[in-house]
């Protein structure tokens, strides 16, 4: 539409850069500015105009990209718009901005320039102080900001006050600070000046599950596993009281997280029992994790099993996610043809990635030169340098010396096993010209067929002798 000088509406281009990964938000949002910048009258293009949700769509791609100086001229820019004044979520951006740079200080004193600009925090303003604080590693901060709101405190920015003195070694954190982090020092006002009062909130903000579950997250990467089930525990017993605290999904997910990275895996599947009780449907990232945990303890057929439960009682289809990690699990158990059988059933499922994954084509591949399955790994492979992907040849070299150097020597194979075997030597001779090594067969050219469709290969059962 800007090629041809049509200007969208800023619904449909506000839509796109919240999707868009933040360098190609940005560009967007800058070709916008600069086609509504050249029109002779802005007047005939007000429904192009950006408003203060444009641009706050395009602030929180820069805090995404940890760009404090575009930031800073977005923000700045703001004002010259009609109708793009910040409101309580700009600022809201900016706290994870100030704790994309690092400045723990600046993060603290964003509630109290929301209430100096003449605006009301929101339920979010507080997740997002709580998710900076979870974010440097500063549990007791969060924790104090949390227990502020379910005490019905009003005086916060006083905490926050006492927090931003706090010198980060004073705390035990250990934090990195961005190199350009001062230009943001205007946008959250300057540092209070000592024996002046902290502006009072006008009302309460209760904690709700995302508050919680932000903090339960501090927990989990602080591997506090008794902690994180305290508060499920905690929320579910306000949940009878306060809707808003109820446990959902992402908190109960966060939970089977925390119990399968600690090894728990019973008390990771009993979530999904309570799950059911509780009347909250798992998702199937719950079951994603549940069943890496299961891959990560080699329990393949627990991780098999909770599968089939997923994909028949719960009406969840496996996605490429759920596949990986059972490759992954194959992987871990030596168990090639396993590992073959879910690729081909992921295929057949339809479920293959819209762009290929890295981490799984190079586990098939491994699989695949590991079990003497040449012709597969010849086209997945293919598949990895057709879309952009540098195979590991240097590993998969090494794999196939220590392993394979004496493939297909046997003088005493009856001339039934030679033509049998035939075409498996013929891929083990082009996948040896593929990795430089000498081989028969192959001069120029080692491709054998696409990835799509192929079938599976047996692997020879008289490899080594």
């Amino acid at each position: 539409m800007l090629r041809r000088g049509l200007l969208p509406d800023r619904r449909a281009y506000t839509a796109a850069i919240s999707r868009l990964r933040p360098a190609h938000a940005l560009r967007l949002f800058d070709a916008v500015l600069h086609h509504l910048r050249r029109a002779p009258d802005s007047s005939s293009a007000s429904f192009a105009l950006p408003d203060t949700a444009a641009f706050n769509a395009a602030l929180s791609a820069c805090a995404d990209a940890g760009d404090c100086r575009r930031f800073r001229q977005l923000f700045d820019e703001m004002r010259s718009w009609p109708g793009a004044a910040p409101d309580a979520l700009t600022y809201n951006v900016a706290i994870k901005m100030c704790a994309r740079a690092g400045r723990r200080d600046l993060v603290a004193r964003v509630l109290e320039r929301i209430l100096s600009s003449g605006l009301a925090p929101c339920a979010t303003t507080f997740h997002s102080l709580v998710a900076a604080y979870v974010g440097f590693g500063d549990i007791p901060t969060a924790e104090r900001i949390v227990q502020a709101m379910r005490d019905g405190r009003s005086d916060v920015c006083l905490l926050l006050r006492h927090v931003a003195v706090e010198g980060n070694d004073e705390k035990g954190i250990a934090i990195v600070v961005d190199e350009h982090s001062d230009v943001l020092e205007d946008i959250v006002g300057p540092k209070p000046e000592e024996g002046t009062d902290a502006p009072l909130l006008s009302k309460t903000y209760p904690p709700n599950s995302r508050v919680y579950t932000t903090l339960m997250k501090g927990y989990m990467n602080a591997g506090r596993v008794d902690d994180v089930v305290t508060m499920a525990r905690a929320m579910r017993r306000e949940g009878e009281t306060m809707p808003a605290s109820r446990p959902d999904h992402v908190t109960y997910t966060t939970v089977v997280s925390t119990l399968a990275a600690a090894g728990d895996m019973e008390r990771a599947h009993a979530v999904l029992d309570e799950m059911a009780r509780a009347g909250v449907p798992a998702s199937r990232v719950t079951y994603n994790v549940l069943i890496k945990g299961y891959c990560q303890q080699l329990q393949m057929s627990r991780a098999r099993e909770l599968l089939e439960e997923m994909t028949t009682e719960a009406g969840i289809e496996a996605d490429v996610v759920t596949y990986n990690t059972l490759i992954d699990g194959c992987v871990l158990m030596d168990d090639s043809a396993g590992a073959l059988a879910l690729f081909n059933e992921m295929r057949t499922r339809g479920v293959a990635p819209s762009t290929p994954d890295e981490e799984l084509l190079d586990a098939l591949a491994d699989v695949c030169v590991r079990g003497a399955f040449f012709k597969k790994a010849l086209e997945i492979v293919a598949c990895m340098e057709e879309n952009g992907i540098a195979p590991n040849k240097t590993k998969y070299k090494k794999i196939y010396i220590e392993m394979h150097s004496r493939m297909f020597t046997s003088k005493h194979a009856s001339q039934a096993r030679q033509e049998r075997r035939r075409e498996r030597k013929r891929a083990a001779e082009a996948f040896k010209f593929w990795l430089g090594l000498p081989n028969s067969y192959y001069g120029s050219e080692w491709r054998i067929g696409p990835l799509v469709g192929g079938g599976d290969e047996d692997n020879d059962d008289d490899q080594l002798e």
